[in-house]
Order: structure tokens, then C-alpha cells, then sequence
């Protein structure tokens, strides 16, 4: 019986070691778009030599590219509910009048009006997409596999202007899980903005520290993101994260818990949760536009 359960362990963890290879073969494959924002871009100044641009998205099509995002939770299909343990009351949809594309942009746009989810009513909806497929509960695996993970070294950039202040729009990475289980501790969050000024850029990661929750980045008071365009970035390395806001360092981490190389992260975006933290604009609905999306990896 001993025996049996070592091997039934081992197996258990060939496959995920094989998952994880995977994962790392997907962050290695280009999935660039071909519009002028995507066509040889400027390597951000501090990136090393040997990075290069992995992922690119820019937009000029006229509706999501499902090669390149999953347009919602990675274990959802048609609604799903985040920061419900901020009192959220925001429904995110795949739906066009939530997530599109036109003119250049993707438009998250979040609106007043009911929505059921998870057998609950909500006053809101709004929109998710992600590069980290879909992960059927049912069969217990991937029916839509990972668009694209990275891995440290990594840097994210993404280009962005909010309409207003008030929601709780978010640009953020997750691990992406082997066995399609989210953990809390695995978490870097390019950007969090909410509340009555949209000066403040919240830069944060949530990690495991031995074992043990921790937090850690900085709340930057930097531009006005309803008053133009400007970029968010990440740098994730093996020993630190830097954030660039208009890519100036504003924020750094180097303690606990950093995710190491070889641990396949994925990007999110979602429009305006409204709930304790982000909170209804002064006019709906709320439009959150991103001009491109380009992640460099070694």
C-alpha cells in the first residue's frame, strides 16, 4: 500500500512538472500582433540585452482576439465576481456591451444594471479578459490553454486611460495553476486604482512568505490617469519587482516570497468592480480604455 501511494505522489508530480514545462515552452512562443504598436516597439531602457517582446497586443482589430485573451475568470464561462471580500457588486461578462474592440482601443466598460451571478443579483456589470486560458472543472483541464505566461525575467507594460475616478479598475498577474486551483499568495498587481483621486497608483504584490501571507510595493502618487494616456510597468526579476509609472521607477520589492524562474505567471485587466474599495462615477457607463499591451520576456 506504501508502495503504491509513493507512485501514485510520483506520477502526481511528473504532471505537474510536465504542466509547468509546458507553460514555460507557451511563454517562449511569439504572440505578437501586427499593428504599428507591436512592429519592432522600443525595448524599454532597463531591460538587459537578450529580452524580447513575447507578447504583443495593440488592438486594430474589432473584437478580441481569441488567440491572444480569454474574456473572463479562468474558470468561468459567462459571469464571474472578483474581490467579492471587498464587498464587490460587480458582474464581469463577456458580453460586447462589456468588453470590445474598436477604434484602436479595448474598451472595459462598466454599467448600471442588474446582473446574476453564482445565484446572486448584482447592480453592476463590467469586464475581465486574461491570458491564462480556461480550465474546465468538469474535466478537470484546459479546454482553452494558457494564451501566454511569462516567467521572470518578465516586464509588462501596458498603456491605458481611465475616464473618471471612482471604480476599482486593476492591471495584474496571477500564477497560473497546474491543477486549475487559485491560492491566494501569488499575486503582483501592476496597477490598482479606486476611490476619489486617480493620482494614486497602487502598486502591490501578495505573496507567501514561508508559508505565511505578505504584502508589500507602494502607493505612488503620480499623473492623473483620467487626464490622458499614460503606461504601467512591471519588471519582475529573480530577486526584485520594480514598477514604472511613464516609465519612471516608482515603486520596488525585494523581500519575501518573489515567484522564481520557472513559475509561469498570467496577465489580467479588468474594468471598474464597485464594491468597499471602488466606489459608482459621477456618470455611467465607465470606459476604461488600453491603447496596446506588450510583455518582454528573455
Amino acid at each position: 500500500m506504501r508502495t503504491t501511494r509513493s507512485l501514485v505522489a510520483l506520477v502526481a508530480m511528473l504532471a505537474v512538472i510536465v504542466f509547468w514545462n509546458a507553460l514555460a515552452s507557451i511563454a517562449t512562443v511569439s504572440t505578437v500582433g501586427g499593428g504599428a504598436n507591436c512592429t519592432n516597439p522600443a525595448k524599454p531602457a532597463v531591460l538587459p540585452g537578450g529580452m524580447r517582446l513575447g507578447y504583443c497586443d495593440d488592438f486594430e482589430g474589432t473584437s478580441l482576439d481569441p488567440a491572444r485573451w480569454y474574456p473572463n475568470w479562468f474558470t468561468t464561462t459567462d459571469c464571474s465576481v472578483i474581490g467579492g471580500g471587498a464587498g464587490s457588486q460587480t458582474v464581469n461578462t463577456p458580453r460586447p456591451t462589456n468588453v470590445s474592440v474598436s477604434g484602436g482601443y479595448l474598451h472595459l466598460t462598466t454599467r448600471h444594471e442588474n446582473a446574476s451571478c453564482y445565484g446572486q443579483t448584482f447592480p453592476y456589470t463590467s469586464a475581465l479578459i486574461e491570458t491564462g486560458g480556461h480550465y474546465n472543472g468538469s474535466t478537470h483541464q484546459y479546454d482553452t490553454p494558457p494564451q501566454f505566461t511569462c516567467t521572470a525575467p518578465c516586464y509588462v507594460e501596458v498603456r491605458f486611460k481611465m475616464p473618471s475616478s471612482g471604480p476599482w479598475p486593476a492591471i495584474w498577474m496571477e500564477e497560473s495553476p497546474a491543477n486549475g486551483q487559485w491560492v491566494a499568495g501569488h499575486e503582483l498587481d501592476n496597477l490598482e486604482q479606486w476611490g476619489k483621486s486617480f493620482r494614486t497608483w497602487r502598486m502591490h504584490v501578495h505573496l507567501l512568505c514561508n508559508g505565511a501571507p505578505t504584502s508589500g510595493g507602494n502607493d505612488f502618487k503620480g499623473p492623473d490617469t483620467t487626464s490622458a494616456f499614460h503606461t504601467s510597468g512591471l519588471w519582475w526579476q529573480a530577486s526584485r519587482i520594480d514598477w514604472y509609472a511613464d516609465k519612471r521607477l516608482s515603486a520596488s520589492y525585494t523581500g519575501c516570497g518573489i515567484p522564481q524562474p520557472g513559475t509561469p505567471y498570467y496577465l489580467l485587466l479588468n474594468g471598474g468592480v464597485i464594491g468597499n474599495l471602488g466606489e459608482p462615477p459621477a456618470s455611467l457607463p465607465w470606459e476604461m480604455l488600453v491603447d496596446y499591451v506588450r510583455i518582454w520576456t528573455a
